[in-house]
């Protein structure tokens, strides 16, 4: 009887050593992810720091004439840049060999880019300025051009290093390539001693390619030259991430193309940098979003039930930041652009604090998408999307010429709502069949 007591003890003893083994391994796993997920998202809010620096400066010193013609050409390009980048960022996230070997097929995702960038730069060249040729001019279009095309080559790059869990070197990157823009802009006015949109661009672009040097060095990304069905197929498989790239870009970017449209440059110029510094403060829920998309689509692959854990603190949290973001910029943003870009920006520093709500509700549209994406509900997706882009165009067209300006941010706010509702109900539907399948065995 002793010795059987014995055994039992020397049992519940190992069993207990173990589990606190186990225990003390995670809450080190914890630990370490919270302190990358914190550096790198302290990083890219002090990247985006520097970018509304460099909005500000730039917009300052163009003033709202020539700034509204600087944003709108960028925002047109920007607009139109998902024909090259198709979604495949998003797709390397979640796709499982992508995951296992992301150099080759971040190497893939860059050439395929590199070869639709020509062609979606020859058709902007070409048919931009015949939309409206005092705005849209061939030379700084095809500087817009190089530079965004730059631009989203560098986050292929960024992707591989986040699968890689290489955050320092991620960090580097986001902060360096801003830091070069801001720098290029100070160049301009303090060295050149010019101020016009296409030396701006100019001097960003040339800053951008300088930090996708930086990228291809860090990264060493793998190429080779493959079947063109090998591309085919990634971006047949990309598509639902293109779709709803696209969406995302119809409600960031069409209130500028359509205020500038409609408008005129003025008031583009007026509304640019009020939307330019809440969309700027949108990196910092996104920045989570991209760090754990991987993570919770490993989770979802291997233990889905750690899944379920895990998506509850992370809403709670993107649920925080919300709050704070928003009540943050009510109360500062409108100070912060008429203290930088003085009274001639005053009606931009009102529609800050309009604005500001679309942080609350964009932190929680991030939150939900992770969820939404890991478990492969990407179609699903984007019938909120969908939605919410029309809610966004129909009410911008309704309401641009009757109100201007501030209908503009009601619009924009209605349709991020509408998204975050459509998201949720995706969320839930989800756990309902889910526990329905569960359920059934029994």
């Amino acid at each position: 009887m002793t010795t059987v007591s014995t055994n039992i003890d020397e049992k519940l003893r190992k069993i207990l050593k173990a589990m606190e083994t186990h225990l003390s391994h995670n809450k080190r796993s914890n630990l370490t992810f919270l302190s990358r997920l914190t550096q790198y998202s302290l990083s890219t809010a002090s990247a985006q720091i520097v970018m509304v620096i460099y909005t500000i400066f730039v917009a300052r010193n163009l003033g709202p004439e020539a700034f509204g013609k600087f944003a709108g050409n960028y925002a047109l390009v920007g607009f139109s840049i998902f024909f090259v980048s198709w979604g495949m960022d998003t797709w390397l996230l979640q796709n499982p060999k992508s995951l296992t070997e992301p150099r080759i097929w971040s190497g893939l995702v860059s050439r395929i880019k590199a070869r639709l960038g020509i062609v979606w730069g020859i058709c902007l060249f070409v048919i931009a300025p015949l939309i409206r040729r005092n705005l849209f001019e061939p030379g700084l279009i095809l500087i817009c051009v190089i530079d965004v095309l730059c631009d989203s080559i560098l986050v292929t790059h960024l992707s591989a290093l986040n699968i890689e869990k290489r955050f320092n070197s991620m960090s580097f990157l986001i902060i360096s390539s801003r830091i070069l823009r801001l720098t290029s802009a100070l160049i301009v006015v303090f060295i050149l001693k010019e101020s016009s949109p296409i030396h701006f661009a100019f001097a960003r672009t040339s800053a951008t390619i300088i930090g996708l040097l930086f990228a291809i060095y860090l990264v060493k990304l793998k190429f080779s030259f493959q079947n063109p069905a090998k591309d085919l197929k990634i971006m047949n498989e990309s598509f639902p991430y293109a779709v709803s790239e696209l969406l995302v870009l119809v409600y960031l970017q069409a209130d500028v193309v359509l205020v500038s449209l409609l408008s005129g440059s003025s008031a583009a110029g007026v509304y640019s940098p009020a939307s330019s510094l809440v969309n700027a403060l949108f990196i910092i829920p996104n920045s989570i979003f991209l760090i754990i998309l991987p993570i919770l689509s490993r989770q979802f692959i291997s233990l889905p039930e750690k899944l379920y854990h895990s998506i509850r603190g992370i809403n709670l949290g993107f649920l925080g930041l919300g709050i704070i973001l928003a009540i943050s910029t009510f109360l500062l943003g409108g100070w912060v652009i008429r203290l930088i870009l003085t009274d001639q920006y005053i009606v931009s520093s009102a529609l800050v604090k309009i604005l500001s709500p679309l942080l609350f509700f964009k932190s929680l549209c991030f939150g939900w998408a992770a969820f939404i994406v890991a478990v492969g509900w990407q179609r699903q997706r984007l019938i909120p999307q969908a939605i919410s882009a029309g809610v966004n165009v129909v009410a911008n067209l309704i309401i641009i010429p009757r109100i201007g300006v501030p209908g503009v941010a009601t619009a924009y706010i209605a349709s991020e709502a509408v998204l975050a509702l459509g998201y949720a109900g995706l969320v839930i539907m989800w756990f309902i069949q889910n526990n329905k399948t569960r359920e059934k065995p029994k």
